[in-house]
Formats: structure tokens, C-alpha cells, sequence
């Protein structure tokens, strides 16, 4: 059996370099490897390679995570630091292998028996466009933003 190489590794780092256009979560890590670009994909490949699934069941993990798409990759992080974040605060918690159905990420065992959920909210195009301008920078729209969690969060509990 062939063994994967690790997650980002040599061959998906050349890859990140000469894929550093645009504003992608990639042209930041590259620009800033020598420090914090670095750190941070040593921490993603420390959580990932504790992450206690076989191999095969955390492929579309990794997939999500070496994504060079910012939604992708950061929808990998946040179920990954959950995880990370759950162990650090003394829970027990198990992921749940994936299935072609909608199904829950985790199971909490311990201090109380119920299943977790992990839902990613992107920055709207909106927002985005919002950011670019300097008399809006930084200014969200809260009320939408709880209007688009509120319709994102019924919207995955119907299917």
C-alpha cells in the first residue's frame, strides 16, 4: 500500500507557489512562510495528523484544507479547530466519519451526550465589496449576516 504524503508537502507547496495570484489564503501563507505563514501550516498539519480518522475518511478533509479556493479551505479549518479547540478544553469528543448524507461532525460524549455541528459562514460579496472601499472598510452588515446564519442553519436542518 502506497503511503500519502504528508499534508502540504513538498509537491503541494510548489504548487501553492506558483498558484499565488489573486487574493487567495495561498499568496498569504507564501508571502509570509519565512514567520506566520509557516506556523500556520504546521499547526493545520499538527491538528490534522491527530485528527483520529483512518486515512480514507479524512481525505475530503484534506481535501478541503490543501484547497487553493479561500471557502473551501477555510470551511476545513473551521471543523479542524473545533476539533482542536474541543480536546484543548477537556471534552471528549469523536469525529464522525463522513457519509454521502447530511449527518452531524462530532459526538460529544463528555460533559454531555449530543452531537456538534460545525457550519462555516463565508463574507458575503457584499461585504467583500464593502471591504474594498475606504469609506466602508471594515463595516459589516449585521443584520444581514444574522439573516444569512439564520437561513443557512434552517436551510441544512430541512435537508
Amino acid at each position: 500500500m502506497l503511503r500519502q504524503p504528508p499534508i502540504f508537502g513538498d509537491d503541494w507547496l510548489k504548487r501553492a507557489r506558483a498558484a499565488t495570484t489573486g487574493d487567495s489564503w495561498i499568496a498569504h501563507v507564501i508571502e509570509t512562510f519565512d514567520t506566520t505563514g509557516q506556523i500556520y501550516l504546521s499547526t493545520l498539519r499538527l491538528w490534522f495528523t491527530g485528527f483520529p480518522l483512518k486515512p480514507k475518511q479524512k481525505h475530503g478533509l484534506r481535501s478541503r484544507l490543501e484547497s487553493f479556493k479561500n471557502d473551501d479551505h477555510l470551511g476545513g479549518v473551521n471543523e479542524l479547530a473545533w476539533w482542536a479547540f474541543m480536546l484543548r478544553e477537556g471534552l471528549i469528543v469523536t469525529p464522525l466519519p463522513p457519509t454521502t448524507s447530511p449527518c452531524p461532525d462530532f459526538e460529544l460524549q463528555q460533559p454531555a451526550e449530543c452531537f456538534v455541528e460545525v457550519s462555516t459562514l463565508n463574507v458575503s460579496e457584499k461585504d467583500k465589496k464593502n471591504f474594498e472601499t475606504e469609506e466602508n472598510s471594515g463595516v459589516l452588515d449585521y443584520a444581514e449576516t444574522i439573516r444569512r446564519l439564520i437561513g443557512k442553519l434552517t436551510a441544512e436542518k430541512h435537508q
